[in-house]
This record gives structure tokens, C-alpha cells and sequence, in this order.
């Protein structure tokens, strides 16, 4: 799957209607064109509904410092109330993200590779989530080249029995 946002600003993203579960696995192999400050490719954990916790998971997103891939854990309403890491990577070659969201705490990976962690309860999302990817539009007044989010694939899993059963679901599912 291609992503693509224009010069104009027109772009998309997708979001998944299964697996809409509390805990699991989540991975995506992705590359973009890291071509434009003002797009930010992410692969998201979005919540089924609003809650007072205001819960999100961007498990890799591109910024505007497109030396690095972003991982945030949005856990308040207020602007900026959130855990982050940040990484070296070049996103024009193929990676695989993940993110591990157990009773204990969310954890991601790149390339297999341990690289966040957060394990302090009232951190934690209260309600199912679900995968959205999408490439995102942050105008700066500047002119915008064109950029796009290749998508290789795209996997979920239950963890331990909890959750929903993940359509291509592993014999063995990840464990907490």
C-alpha cells in the first residue's frame, strides 16, 4: 500500500476495523520518501471510543526531523502529556515497528530491537485500541513536496488469550 500526499497538502491514511482490542501486538514494515518536513508518516494505536484518559500510541511516526523515527505514548488530554523516544534511522529503507501493549506496560521495537519502554500504570491505556496508519499534514507556510508511506505489511495479535482473536493470528501468540 502507497500513501501519498501532494504539493496541495491532499493525503490519507487507513484504520483498521478488526482487532479492535485491549492489549496485543501490533507490527508494520514501512519505508516513506522522507522527502518533506511537513508530512509525518505514523503508524498509530487509535482508541474504540473517547476516554477520560485521552489514550494513544504512536508506535513510529516520522516527524519533521526526518533523521529520526518517534515513538510517543499520549496518556493525558493536555498538550504534551506523553512518554517519547526518539531514534536514529533512515525511513527511506524497509523497517519493521512493533508495539507490545501488555497489563504491564507498552513497549516498542524496530528491527526486532528493543528501543521504548513504559511500564508506570497511570500511563497505561484504559480502554481497546485498534491500528491506523496514516500519513499526516503539518503545514508551516512553506511549499510542501510531495511525500508517500509505503506500506509492506501489516500484523496484530492477542496477547496471552486477551483480546479479540487477530485475523493471521501465530499459533503462538506473544506473551506479557
Amino acid at each position: 500500500m502507497t500513501i501519498k500526499g501532494d504539493s496541495a497538502g491532499v493525503t490519507g491514511g487507513m484504520s483498521a476495523k478488526f482487532a479492535r482490542q485491549k492489549y496485543g501486538r501490533y507490527e508494520v514494515r514501512m519505508r516513506t520518501s522522507a522527502a518533506e518536513q511537513q508530512y509525518h508518516a505514523v503508524n498509530i494505536l487509535w482508541p474504540d471510543s473517547t476516554s477520560a484518559k485521552c489514550s494513544e500510541i504512536d508506535f513510529a511516526e516520522q516527524t519533521n526531523d526526518l533523521a529520526n523515527i518517534s515513538f510517543f505514548l499520549h496518556y493525558g488530554c493536555a498538550s504534551g502529556v506523553q512518554t517519547y523516544a526518539k531514534k536514529p534511522l533512515d525511513m527511506t529503507q524497509w523497517h519493521n515497528y512493533a508495539v507490545q501493549w501488555c497489563p504491564s506496560g507498552v513497549t516498542g521495537y524496530v528491527d526486532g530491537q528493543l528501543w521504548f519502554k513504559d511500564t508506570d500504570p497511570a500511563h497505561q491505556p484504559d480502554q481497546s485500541m485498534h491500528l491506523t496508519m496514516q500519513l499526516d499534514w503539518f503545514p508551516n507556510g512553506q511549499p510542501t513536496k510531495p511525500s508517500t508511506m509505503d506500506v509492506d505489511w501489516a500484523r496484530n495479535y492477542s496477547i496471552n488469550g486477551t483480546g479479540s482473536p487477530a485475523a493471521g493470528s501465530l499459533a503462538s501468540t506473544p506473551q506479557c
